[in-house]
């Protein structure tokens, strides 16, 4: 086994929805590797914790087009991986190939959604596509987290106090099945365009969620509080 598949990932990107600054730092010091995607690097370099990798046509970050203060940063340890501005894949979508190859297995995603609502979108059906690659990557911001699971039977984490659990699925065949919930479910067949399974609580910490699926999809899975809880 790669040893570097027991290790987690840090990806942090341009979009301007992101945990508050202590859970900012404490998820910066567990990360084992921590890559970010072009303007990510201004959400980031302002903490007093390594960056490893930063990734991205540097066409949105504030400094990274100066080549003199992208070698002070070098030499701290950070490497620079410039792409051009037209190229195929997102900012976001290239870290995570990267990691991908670099055989990581976990990633935590800050920045992933933001004012630009095609790009929020965009990152959001990454998490499906990399799960199929076998890469687990779960999106945080200030108010939200999402993780995609794949067919499969879970014991959710219980969340904090006001915070919702949602699921949806862009796959036709999924079948939902929820214990321990408020509104617990038996085989509900979830499709897209349904809110039958949002704004959900769990209730109880040995909760069971079963995912079946005929097509190879899953179900997105949404931690969600109000903007105006602490």
């Amino acid at each position: 086994m790669n040893p570097i598949e027991k290790q987690k990932a840090l990806l942090v990107a341009g979009g301007e929805d992101l945990p508050t600054p202590d859970r900012m730092a404490r998820l910066l010091d567990k990360a084992d590797y921590v890559i970010c995607a072009d303007r990510g690097f201004d959400f980031v370099k302002g903490y007093d914790f390594p960056i490893d990798r930063v990734v991205g046509d540097f066409d949105s970050s504030s400094r990274l087009a100066d080549p003199v203060y992208r070698k002070i940063w070098e030499e701290k340890g950070t490497s620079f991986e410039s792409f051009p501005t037209h190229k195929d894949d997102t900012d976001s979508e290239l870290a995570l190939k990267i990691l991908l190859n670099m055989g990581f297995r976990e990633v935590i995603f800050l920045g992933g959604t933001g004012s630009r609502l095609d790009h929020s979108f965009s990152n959001l059906l990454l998490l499906e596509a990399f799960s199929k690659r076998g890469l687990d990557v779960r999106m945080e911001g200030r108010n939200n987290q999402v993780r995609f699971l794949p067919a499969g039977s879970y014991e959710l984490e219980m969340p904090g106090e006001g915070v919702y659990v949602s699921f949806f699925t862009l796959d036709p065949e999924v079948y939902l099945s929820l214990k321990g919930f408020e509104y617990n479910l038996d085989q509900f067949h979830l499709v897209a365009g349904t809110s039958r399974a949002v704004s959900n609580h769990i209730l109880s910490p040995h909760n069971r969620l079963e995912v079946r699926t005929q097509g190879g999809g899953g179900v997105y899975c949404f931690y969600s509080k109000d903007g105006n809880e602490a």
